[in-house]
C-alpha cells in the first residue's frame, strides 16, 4: 500500500519484482492494491451500517413491547439519524472532473485519490 502512495513507487516495485514489466506489470499490481482497499473499505462501511440498523430495529422493537416509556422518541430520533448519515456518507477519494465543453460523458470523468482510500482503510 505504501508503494501505491509513492510518487517513485512504480520504480521502486520494479526494482522489487524484476520479473513484473515496469509499466503494465506495476500498473495491475497497483490497480488489484487499490481494488482491494475499496472492497474492504465498503465491507466495513456496510457492515458499520448493519451494526447501526440492528441497533435501531432493536430500540423500535424494545419501544413496541415495552411500551412508550422504554425507549424515547429523542434516542429512536438519534438512531435513525445515525443510520441516515452512514448510508448518506460521502467517499473523499472519489471526486468528479470537468474535462470541459465537447467531451463525451457530458464532460466529466471520475478521479481518484489513493491517499484518502489508504486513510479511510487505515482508521
Amino acid at each position: 500500500m505504501s508503494l501505491l502512495l509513492s510518487k517513485n513507487g512504480t520504480e521502486i516495485m520494479a526494482r522489487l519484482n524484476p520479473t513484473l514489466e515496469k509499466e503494465r506489470g506495476v500498473a495491475a499490481v497497483f490497480a488489484l492494491t487499490a481494488l482491494s482497499l475499496l472492497l474492504v473499505n465498503r465491507h466495513g462501511q456496510a457492515n458499520r451500517c448493519v451494526t447501526a440498523v440492528d441497533d435501531l430495529l432493536r430500540s423500535l422493537e424494545d419501544t413496541r413491547i415495552g411500551g412508550v416509556d422504554s425507549t424515547s422518541p429523542h434516542e429512536l430520533s438519534m438512531k435513525a439519524t445515525a443510520v441516515a448519515n452512514l448510508l448518506s456518507a460521502k467517499r473523499h477519494y472519489f471526486k468528479a472532473v470537468n474535462l470541459g465543453p465537447g467531451v463525451p460523458r457530458g464532460g466529466y470523468a471520475v478521479a481518484y485519490d489513493p491517499r484518502y482510500l489508504a486513510f479511510e482503510c487505515s482508521h
